[in-house]
């Protein structure tokens, strides 16, 4: 499944979650790695 429909989603989400991390609109796509370090575990 995530090699048809959420091939290019992910790839963008993956590459600009990181950048939006920064600014707290990526919390929720990288908010499951996030939740490996407990920072923002509450976010979502």
């Amino acid at each position: 499944m995530k090699d048809r429909g959420a091939s290019p989603l992910e790839t963008r989400q993956q590459q600009s979650g990181r950048f939006k991390l920064r600014s707290g609109a990526g919390v929720c796509i990288d908010g499951k790695l996030k939740r490996s370090g407990g920072r923002d575990d509450g976010h979502g």
